[in-house]
């Protein structure tokens, strides 16, 4: 953005950059109110919603440029049939692998186990999109070296990313202040069953994002196809369409939820960045009588966990929030009390 702003005051002034900068930041502001309004009314996170349409134009380009090009005689059925394989196994591949959970079992208070759930996608597919930012910097050769060093660049990114935006001490806190603890198993500490668990979904998020990052590469010169075809399988294509869906689905088994339980009326009491964070806490509640629901709106393959796009909320029955409020502000401060 800096270099676009130079360059716009150097050729046409500061009026114009000032109207360029304040007309971006309000096209900015109504995308977020925007989002806000789908994620309360509407179903699925907003901000993945309005770049859901963006992956729409995207599919519908590639399909538009293989008729094109079919037209032309420039493909092959057999180019097109392999093409639409590719799409198929990769399609399959990402959904079991956004399904995929790492679970950690645990116990409460009351010494009964439960079982937190870690994802693949909690770096989303940001570690793909600034490898592609920084390849450039050391040469454009697609050699054996340069797909090695690439690979290894996107694995260090991801658990280097998880690492950042999860922080396997301060869930272990969490933990701890919501009376819960490691469940007895081989002598092995939280921590370090967490940094574990970061570093197994690290090595199976890494296999879709080389995917994402290759595919776009590889295809135009092993089908023929153009590179806007290729460009479905990109950072935002259908692996953040899969994840759209994923989410929209995981909303409706909410609301579903919602609309078979006894309680007509369920009140918001906390918001986290991350799942497992929601689920102790749920735990915490049910040991008090008190039904608790996760209302997910994460991002799923776009944006990582702990920004403003990712939540998790918990919801409970409007007659308990009360209660419920006052239980999770004790464990906190008698957490805090006790960290002192």
């Amino acid at each position: 953005v800096l270099p676009f702003i130079l360059q716009v005051e150097t050729s046409h002034g500061l009026p114009l950059v000032f109207s360029t900068v304040f007309s971006v930041s309000a096209a900015v502001f109504m995308l977020l109110f925007l989002a806000r309004l789908i994620e309360r009314y509407g179903i699925g996170n907003g901000i993945g919603i309005i770049f859901c349409s963006e992956v729409i134009v995207r599919m519908v380009l590639a399909v538009d440029q293989i008729s094109v090009f079919y037209a032309r005689n420039l493909l092959r059925p057999q180019q097109i049939a392999a093409f639409f394989a590719v799409v198929f196994v990769f399609t399959i591949l990402v959904n079991l692998i956004t399904n995929f959970r790492k679970k950690i079992v645990l116990n409460d208070a009351r010494a009964e186990k439960f079982s937190i759930s870690l994802s693949p996608f909690l770096a989303g597919v940001w570690p793909a999109i600034f490898t592609q930012m920084s390849v450039p910097l050391f040469g454009s050769e697609l050699t054996a070296f340069s797909l090695f060093r690439t690979a290894v660049l996107i694995m260090c990114l991801n658990l280097l990313y998880m690492k950042i935006v999860y922080q396997p001490r301060r869930f272990y806190e969490v933990v701890l202040a919501h009376g819960c603890g490691m469940s007895p198993a081989k002598g092995k500490r939280l921590e370090d069953l967490l940094d574990h668990a970061l570093r197994q979904n690290a090595f199976i998020a890494f296999i879709p994002l080389m995917l994402v990052y290759y595919l776009p590469l590889v295809l135009p010169f092993a089908f023929d196809v153009s590179f806007a075809s290729a460009g479905v399988f990109g950072c935002f294509g259908i692996i953040v369409f899969i994840g759209i869906l994923h989410d929209i689905f995981e909303q409706l088994q909410f609301y579903r939820k919602v609309k078979s339980s006894a309680a007509k009326h369920w009140r918001l009491i906390a918001s986290g960045f991350d799942r497992p964070q929601m689920e102790v806490k749920k735990i915490c509640l049910s040991n008090s009588g008190i039904t608790a629901l996760i209302k997910p709106s994460h991002f799923t393959w776009g944006l990582p966990v702990r920004t403003a796009g990712s939540a998790h909320y918990l919801y409970v029955p409007e007659e308990n929030s009360r209660k419920a409020h006052e239980i999770l502000s004790d464990l906190h401060r008698e957490w805090k009390e006790k960290a002192v």
